[in-house]
């Protein structure tokens, strides 16, 4: 079977996912709460010495490979940058001044005169591929750098700071939070740049900017910008910052979390960060739970850092796989932290996918240290098991994913037959239906319909015999990454989930344990097509009807709400097919297909993403004969959509994706 493609966030890094054993699936081990960003072992031009390097799994013809989301969290903090050193040192790294393996580029270095600005790049340009350089900073005992932006390939193109001998020495690499503060233990220090020679673009966890900085004598013990007044305390030359506070300078807002309490951010625009900061009376472990109430098109992504603000690049942990394949609303770490650390919480919109606003609560809770919280208190419809951190859901009561903390947070409703049910999901999330199959009659069957009112959307409709239907931790939503036993391939394939339908026969209500079937909606974000080598995507909330009925002889055909084959075709109840008339399309007969005739023209509109309208044009017995060719020519023009909510956020999203198109031309 031909294997399929797990994505990476900001990249194209990709390594093959083989088809679901569904034998197999409930012994999986479990996976991490989070996942720290790590540098991949790839093929091509990167480095094949990146620390920690991720193997792929090998192309085997084993039924599963684990996903790479198993990796456990690890310490990569900007005052330790251990391994980033090493990989330094491997491509001719920095060494102390009389070493051997100084720096060539640092023989002759650029004096670099206190309160001088210096650096490659910056934020509104870039530095070359391959670019070397060294800059010597000279005081009288100290001396304090102030990195006014700092943004660099991660992990590929690194500045080192030499201070003193090679135990002194930091390697930057990544986006910094600005301003970032160094201060030496020496009076003179090198800081030697030194990017390889590649433009990795989006596979790069941060882009190819550059960095700004000046420094100053702090052999006075004196502070960047005097810890910006009032907002923290000066201790012989590094910041202490009061609540509310943090960076290198105490310039960087914060929100004091407390234990247990919520807090609501109601407007965080595309591209904006908001950071929380929580100091630990005790000994505990702990849990950051942030949940996404905003629009369907926003992305808050959690990102956490212990005593130090995170960025995209460097952190300690975060939720990465839930935020950017999105099949959650409830994003979370857990850990546990000492007395007197701070840990700082960070919720980024997205610009690579937010189009709006995002709006989301954040709270921290904490714990024993020898115990696992459970995520939001299992929503009040389950109780905690503080030894695995999971939650037994009450009866009628569902999570999101397996292999992943129970939430308890989707109700089970009870299907009945001959009912229509309306209702909308949002992306990542779950709609659960239960029918009780052991009162229905010999040789009867069930059809379950699913219509969907939103085109930018992309549902799946999925049923399962004696629990939930659920999606598998750590892996792109698919077909066959999902724990189910039916679905509807072709009608999520073809018409991106719009009209599903689901039979169960006699033979499958007879068989089995259980008489409890378990239907699920599910609204996917990322969707490998297979045809396209592309993702799809859903762009909105789902509207959908769900309409079940049970028929005691014949095979029903599809429907909808005006009856077998929409009145528009005739079924046969011999096969369960239609054959619908010559101007609509689909099983249903649907879709409407008006006819086009040679030298007509039509003019149209399609509402939005996702939208499809269909055309059928008569080729008949002499056309054939004549061997001409037939050419349909589409006249394309875009109008751009204004955005829902404050019309502020067209320019925002404007400044985050400028080069988004605006016209199409012809095609033919």
């Amino acid at each position: 079977r031909r294997t399929r493609r797990l994505l990476w966030p900001r990249g194209n890094f990709r390594t093959p996912r083989l088809p679901l054993d569904r034998s197999t699936a409930s012994r999986r081990p479990p996976l991490a709460s989070h996942q720290s960003r790590r540098p991949r072992k790839t093929c091509g031009d990167r480095p094949q010495t990146h620390f920690l390097s991720l193997q792929r799994p090998k192309r085997t013809q084993t039924r599963r490979s684990k996903p790479i989301a198993t990796m456990k969290t690890h310490r990569l903090a900007v005052s330790a940058f251990a391994a980033l050193a090493a990989v330094a040192a491997a491509g001719g790294g920095a060494g102390s001044p009389g070493s051997d393996d100084f720096p060539s580029a640092c023989r002759k270095p650029e004096i670099v005169k206190s309160g001088k600005e210096f650096g490659v790049g910056g934020k509104d340009s870039s530095y070359a591929d391959g670019t070397t350089k060294c800059w010597k900073l000279s005081a009288s005992e100290h001396l304090t750098i102030v990195f006014t932006f700092f943004e660099t390939e991660f992990t590929r193109d690194t500045l080192t700071i030499i201070d003193g001998d090679d135990a002194g020495r930091k390697v930057l690499s990544g986006e910094l939070v600005a301003p970032h503060v160094v201060r030496s233990e020496t009076r003179d220090v090198y800081l030697y740049f030194q990017a390889d020679g590649t433009f990795h673009g989006k596979d790069s966890a941060s882009q190819q900017l550059g960095f700004v900085a000046t420094y100053f004598d702090s052999s006075d013990g004196s502070c960047a910008n005097d810890c910006s007044g009032f907002r923290g305390d000066c201790d012989d030359g590094v910041c202490n910052c009061i609540p509310d506070y943090g960076g290198g300078d105490c310039s960087v807002d914060t929100v004091t979390l407390g234990d247990g309490d919520t807090v609501d951010i109601n407007r965080l625009p595309v591209g904006g960060w908001i950071y929380g900061s929580f100091t630990f009376p005790r000994d505990a472990s702990y849990v950051v739970e942030v949940r996404d109430t905003g629009p369907a098109d926003s992305e808050p992504r959690l990102i956490v850092g212990k005593n130090d603000l995170p960025s995209r690049s460097v952190y300690d942990s975060t939720d990465w796989f839930a935020s950017f394949y999105d099949f959650s609303d409830y994003h979370y770490v857990r850990g546990s932290a000492k007395q007197g650390e701070t840990l700082y919480v960070g919720v980024l919109n997205d610009e690579a996918r937010a189009k709006s606003a995002a709006k989301f609560t954040i709270k921290v809770e904490l714990g024993e240290p020898d115990k696992i919280l459970c995520l939001f208190d299992c929503n009040g419809q389950g109780s905690c098991d503080e030894r695995t951190g999971d939650c037994v859901c009450d009866q009628g009561y569902a999570g999101a994913v397996a292999d992943r903390p129970d939430t308890c947070q989707f109700e089970i409703e009870d299907l009945d037959e001959g009912k229509d049910y309306e209702s909308s999901v949002r992306i990542g999330n779950w709609d659960f239906y239960r029918f009780d199959a052991s009162d229905m009659a010999p040789g009867a069957s069930l059809l379950v319909e699913f219509y969907s009112s939103t085109p930018s959307s992309l549902p799946l409709l999925v049923a399962r015999r004696g629990d939930v239907p659920r999606l598998l931790d750590g892996w792109l939503p698919d077909l066959d990454t999902f724990v189910y036993d039916l679905t509807d391939a072709d009608g999520f394939t073809n018409v991106r989930g719009q009209r599903m339908s689901i039979l169960l026969n006699d033979t499958m209500i007879a068989g089995g344990s259980s008489k409890d079937w378990y239907f699920g909606v599910y609204n996917l974000w990322g969707h490998v097509d297979e045809t396209l080598d592309e993702t799809q995507t859903s762009q909105d909330t789902c509207d959908y009807t769900l309409r079940t009925k049970v028929y005691h002889a014949g095979v029903p055909c599809p429907s909808t709400k005006k009856g077998f084959c929409d009145l528009r075709g005739t079924c046969d109840f011999n096969t369960g097919e239609c054959a619908c008339n010559e101007d609509r399309l689909w099983r249903d007969c649907s879709f409407k297909a008006p006819a086009l005739a040679p030298g007509q023209s039509r003019s149209s509109t399609i509402a939005g993403a996702g939208d499809a309208q269909y055309f059928s044009v008569a080729i008949d017995q002499q056309t054939l004969q004549s061997k001409k060719n037939l050419v349909v020519t589409l006249g394309v023009e875009e109008r751009r959509r204004a955005l829902r909510g404050d019309p502020a956020e067209a320019s925002e999203v404007d400044a985050a994706r400028p080069n988004a198109p605006r016209r199409l031309a012809d095609a033919t």
